[in-house]
């Protein structure tokens, strides 16, 4: 499963890092990135966290805290994805005009 995690993880940061480099002008290029360090070691944080907590659990609470977990990351995706979704939609309309 750890593997599983860290293949889809080393193939989705560079294309992630890339993309949000390559889509500001040149120069705000230092202020992407360090945001972009910046959200990542937050999320970082996050996953630490949670994992902190689903391993000092035993028996069937191991399981309750694994999905108590991911349903946590869930909302975070979900978070991420309307925020992605609103930044994107309010650049596209800007650039339209």
């Amino acid at each position: 499963m750890i593997v599983v995690i860290a293949l889809g993880m080393s193939a989705a940061v560079a294309p992630l890092t890339t993309a949000v480099l390559t889509s500001v002008d040149q120069v705000h290029t230092g202020s992407a990135s360090g945001l972009n360090s910046a959200v990542a070691r937050t999320g970082g944080l996050i996953a630490t966290a949670l994992l902190g907590s689903v391993l000092a659990a035993e028996g069937g609470r191991l399981l309750v805290a694994y999905h108590v977990a991911m349903g946590i990351g869930a909302l975070i995706c979900i978070a991420a994805s309307l925020s992605a979704l609103t930044l994107l939609g309010g650049n596209e309309r800007v650039q339209s005009n």
